[in-house]
């Protein structure tokens, strides 16, 4: 082709140049280009999430334009592994105030067969102790470097960085426990098929009930780090999540020196486990209330504590003859008094480790301290709300919440409710768009609403007052506590979506 006939082409097809775009359709390229890895993201362990993060690195060296939008993807939520942690320090500091959220996921050694029906003993909790303090110590000296900084994220108002702290072994979902899971998951682990006849598993259904020392395993020894001097202060973390997938118990002086090193707090999100026995669980609250109440910054603002159990794992510990194992769990009344105290919190939801009944008692035991100005948002669970309990109970319930909500003047939402497998109950109140208020109920049976109760409510209203129509649940439909949570359609954040959908699907998987 001669000279003129290539610059007769050029002429007739001229080459569109990047910044020759308008703004709007510059950002729908990259928006396209971008959402394979964000519907990826919700598997970030996967293949696929690998592949997607891989192609944005390599956009991002397009231009600066595009080296900016997709490094803020890419960096946005980092998930770390302790050997990851010497090129994590590296990170420059003109990409630090790209991540929003960071989580430290400590990897225990994996175990075989001949382990997998054996609790921990002593020998491995003193190899797997090591690991957990300097992953901590590593991850707390780099972030101690970063001081404070500012996301560099339009949309983030300044909230800070969120670190989530999680311990396991891959192995604890590889042997007869193949229904949890460690990751965020896909749609395809939702229909996927279990088949493990040696583990127990037979057509994506168990065949057998684990052992206790089998269950035991995938719980381990407590996490206990206590390291020869104080994790270094971390200034730049707002919020600290650690979710239910850590099975593995937190010993107190852990969370303390987390705690002590976190000053900054503005949030914290702990999804405990249930213990094993009464006795066990009672020494664990009382460590825990005296960890909360002494270490707890003061300057939190948003308390979710969440108390998960596993109704099968209780039978099987009663059936292996754990001495004074409980199928409910006795609700610790100390704790539930001191979170009516904490009158700086504006959002608190604590599920099954409190009764609502003390926190609502206490707050009307105490006027003389005055109102609870800043609380906007609670949901609790109460026992009183499970199904068979006489309708003087349930009625004396909702009456102290009434009576509660007059001492919190800015409240926009409570929720009260309980669930477990084969039943569901709610009763909402709320401030609605329209600053009207309106009382709910829901559930698998009917919480009927006594005149007294309504007029009560009707009280605490400020504007229009609405009683919403029952809604009733099947009850075939709630397997577990999470489908209670999933079908009562609670509207306050009780626990994290991803723990939601790996309870419910554990309990489909079981």
């Amino acid at each position: 082709m001669d000279r003129q006939s290539q610059e007769t082409r050029k002429a007739q097809h001229p080459v569109l140049r990047w910044h020759g775009f308008p703004r709007e359709i510059q950002y729908a390229i990259l928006e396209l280009l971008a959402c394979g890895h964000r519907r990826s993201a919700r598997a970030p362990s996967t293949s696929e999430a690998t592949n997607n993060s891989g192609r944005l690195a390599t956009y991002a060296v397009v231009c600066r334009d595009w080296q900016a939008f997709f490094e803020a993807i890419l960096f946005r939520r980092l998930m770390i592994r302790q050997q990851d942690l010497p090129e994590f320090g590296r990170l420059r500091p003109c990409r630090r105030g790209l991540v929003h959220h960071l989580w430290l996921r400590v990897e225990l050694p994996s175990y075989d067969c001949s382990m997998c029906r054996q609790h921990e003993t002593a020998k491995i909790m003193r190899k797997h102790n090591p690991i957990i303090r300097k992953a901590f110590c590593d991850l707390f000296a780099i972030l101690n470097n970063w001081g404070e900084r500012t996301l560099l994220d339009a949309d983030s108002q300044g909230r800070g960085l969120t670190l989530e702290i999680s311990v396991h072994s891959p192995s604890d979902s590889e042997h007869c426990f193949k229904n949890i899971s460690f990751d965020h998951l896909s749609d395809e682990d939702d229909v996927c098929v279990l088949e493990d006849a040696t583990h127990g598993w037979v057509g994506g259904r168990r065949t057998f009930q684990p052992g206790r020392f089998t269950t035991a395993r995938i719980f381990g020894n407590s996490i206990y780090v206590n390291p020869r001097k104080r994790l270094p202060a971390v200034r730049v973390v707002k919020h600290l999540l650690i979710r239910r997938q850590t099975r593995r118990h937190f010993w107190h002086t852990t969370m303390r020196h987390i705690m002590r090193s976190l000053p900054e707090l503005d949030s914290v999100r702990l999804e405990i486990w249930k213990r094993p026995s009464r006795g066990i669980q009672a020494a664990n609250d009382a460590e825990f209330f005296t960890t909360f109440s002494k270490y707890l910054p003061k300057q939190v603002r948003s308390f979710v504590l969440f108390e998960d159990f596993n109704q099968d794992y209780d039978s099987w510990r009663l059936v292996s003859g754990i001495h004074n194992a409980e199928l409910v769990r006795t609700p610790y009344q100390p704790l539930a008094r001191w979170l009516a105290g904490s009158r700086k919190l504006q959002s608190l939801s604590a599920s099954f480790i409190v009764d609502a009944k003390h926190y609502l008692d206490a707050v009307r035991h105490r006027p003389e301290d005055g109102p609870w100005q800043n609380l906007t948002q609670v949901s609790l669970t109460s026992l009183l709300l499970k199904w068979g309990t006489s309708s003087d109970e349930t009625e004396g319930l909702l009456l102290a919440a009434a009576s509660a909500a007059h001492q919190m003047p800015q409240l926009k939402m409570l929720e009260l409710w309980y669930g477990r497998r084969g039943q569901a109950c709610l009763f909402r109140y709320s401030v609605l768009p329209c600053d009207a208020t309106e009382i709910f109920c829901s559930g698998t049976w009917d919480l009927e609403l006594q005149s007294g109760v309504v007029e009560a409510w009707r009280l605490v209203s400020r504007s229009d007052f609405r009683v919403r129509k029952a809604t009733r649940i099947d009850a075939d439909l709630i397997q577990s506590h999470g489908d209670a949570i999933h079908h009562l359609g609670l509207m306050l954040d009780v626990l994290h979506p991803e723990s939601l959908r790996q309870i419910r699907r554990d309990a489909r998987k079981s």
